[in-house]
């Protein structure tokens, strides 16, 4: 099988499902986290090469393979990615330079919440990490204040699960706007990416629970809401692609498994 040499699309993934990965001209399966757990689903995995942060996966979830793409696949036009377990279906689009000159992103369709991002990110996970986000908006980005009040603190709807695909350069330049300001994040946070950042954040989200639950989290909901910068990163692309894209090409995206919601 011959890969498409000019789009690089990857299924992010990180073990086996019923249901299988897809593996074509188009789609590459990627797998993330492996230098944590190694499921060997795939050939393709987040820790090679020594630029990644493949064992931080527990705080970035599948940001760990964008943040690979983003260093080690620059020899296309366009690249991007999807869920394993959320999909978008790519088999109408025939001809991605012409698609491109008219819309600036494909990416899967916004979710409706039932309340602003703001307040649908209180309810499920600690509302003082988005907080130090939009500090870090005012004081470093200021341009970005204003759709962030409309989109996030009072709109609600959420670009999720990170499914979309960009001109190569613009997808750069995403990324690197999303880990200075995950960074800087860190760095208010008084962490750092190191072998005591585990440790650290789990300190951190515990005491926090701790407040807001009045009673010491169990190991599956405290290892859950440690993944704070994967929940930030999709409130920050939310943020991102309504200023940045006005021409978007929204694809519905399909839920593999019965049951899942956001």
């Amino acid at each position: 099988m011959e890969k498409n040499k000019d789009v690089r699309v990857f299924m992010l993934c990180h073990k086996e499902v019923p249901y299988g990965l897809i593996d074509n001209e188009l789609i590459t399966p990627l797998e993330c986290g492996a230098d944590i757990v190694d499921n060997n689903v795939c050939e393709l995995k987040d820790n090679q090469g020594e630029d990644n942060i493949s064992k931080y996966n527990f705080f970035y979830l599948e940001d760990t393979a964008m943040y690979w793409i983003w260093k080690y696949v620059n020899d296309c036009k366009y690249k991007g990615q999807m869920h394993y377990r959320r999909r978008i279906d790519l088999s109408d689009i025939y001809d991605f330079d012409e698609l491109f000159k008219h819309y600036d992103i494909i990416v899967s369709e916004p979710i409706q919440l039932h309340c602003t991002v703001r307040e649908h990110y209180a309810e499920r996970h600690l509302m003082n990490d988005l907080l130090i986000v939009e500090d870090i908006i005012e004081e470093d980005y200021p341009e970005y204040k204003e759709t962030y009040e409309n989109c996030i603190a009072n709109g609600d709807l959420i670009y999720s699960s990170n499914m979309f695909i960009l001109p190569v350069e613009e997808y750069n330049k995403y990324c690197k706007f999303l880990f200075e300001i995950l960074d800087k994040y860190m760095e208010k946070l008084g962490v750092k990416r190191d072998d005591t950042l585990k440790k650290e954040i789990r300190e951190y989200v515990q005491f926090l629970l701790y407040q807001k639950e009045g009673e010491l989290p169990g190991e599956e909901w405290l290892n859950y809401q440690m993944r704070t910068a994967a929940y930030l990163a999709e409130r920050i692309f939310t943020m991102y692609v309504v200023h940045n894209f006005p021409n978007k090409f929204t694809i519905p995206y399909v839920k593999m498994e019965e049951n899942m919601e956001y």
